[in-house]
């Protein structure tokens, strides 16, 4: 039975490509921060009997898991992980991860993979990354068993800055059902989003639910602020695409940038309670053109 790692108001930090990597049972990360320059973070919990493969190549750690290895709960309460520039890397790899009112961030081309049972983030947790200069922003894929829960004011993200050039990353997310929740209200309503308030275009958003992505008082966008272009929407659920209680689905342009298209595709599609403030949208704030809805 492989051991509990746990960490309380602990730094780590790894520079010019360092690799911090967390391998055991159970992971729990109790404040304290996580950091990766042009490297690598790397958080694996499993359960007994499991063997992990390990890649290395240079200062780079890959891991390879047997087929069906049994996963144990990654669990970050008040805590932080950074990887700041274009080579870094973080990945989380587990049974149920729980983000409580911590981040998850790649800055300047840090990227961002989670492959777990569950995801579940709250009071405020966010996993994002950001380009702030020429540098392209990295991406964040998602891949979940069961189901991913955002809840107080949580989000995915991925962004350009008024001041960059550089292209905003994709977010692709998929799981068997997909809940965004919240009242409408900035502090507490979760989102998933792209977008680009400077020159480099922003990234494109991909749900995909075996099951149903609901959008309960949250918000689901695509923007451009500025002059580049906001990437596509895409929506996939197999049995239902809800979007209720101020919720909202929306892509659109606030700027001079046009905006992609959105794409749902689903069994039943069902808008309720959504007036005045949500909805499925397509709005041209500025001049910038906006897409089509199908």
């Amino acid at each position: 039975q492989p051991g509990n790692i746990t960490t309380t108001n602990n730094h780590f930090g790894a520079l010019s490509g360092g690799t911090i990597a967390l391998i055991g049972g159970e992971i729990n990360v109790d404040g304290g921060v996580l950091l990766s320059q042009n490297g690598q973070v790397k958080l694996a919990a499993v359960g007994e009997d499991s063997t992990i493969g390990l890649n290395v190549n240079s200062s780079s750690l890959g891991f390879q898991f047997s087929e069906g290895v049994e996963r144990e709960s990654i669990n970050i309460t008040n805590g932080a992980i950074f990887a700041v520039d274009e080579n870094s890397e973080i990945e989380l790899f587990g049974g149920d991860i729980y983000l409580n009112n911590s981040t998850i961030s790649g800055n300047n081309g840090g990227s961002i993979t989670i492959d777990g049972t569950e995801l579940n983030l709250d009071k405020n947790s966010r996993i994002l990354t950001v380009t702030f200069f020429a540098i392209n922003s990295g991406d964040i894929e998602i891949n979940v068993i069961d189901v991913i829960n955002l809840a107080i004011g949580s989000l995915f993200f991925c962004g350009v800055v008024s001041s960059a050039t550089g292209a905003g990353g994709d977010v692709t997310i998929n799981a068997k059902k997909i809940t965004i929740t919240g009242d409408a209200t900035p502090d507490n309503s979760s989102s998933i989003g792209t977008s680009t308030f400077g020159a480099g275009n922003g990234g494109n958003l991909t749900l995909d639910a075996t099951e149903s992505v609901n959008i309960n008082g949250g918000i689901v966008s695509v923007v451009t602020g500025g002059a580049g272009k906001a990437g596509n929407l895409t929506v996939r659920a197999t049995d239902a695409v809800n979007v209720t209680n101020k919720g909202s689905l929306n892509i659109s342009s606030q700027g001079s940038g046009s905006t992609g298209n959105m794409r749902i595709k689903t069994g039943t599609m069902r808008v309720k309670n959504t007036f005045p403030s949500g909805g499925v949208l397509v709005l041209a704030l500025s001049s910038g053109t906006v897409g089509s809805i199908t």
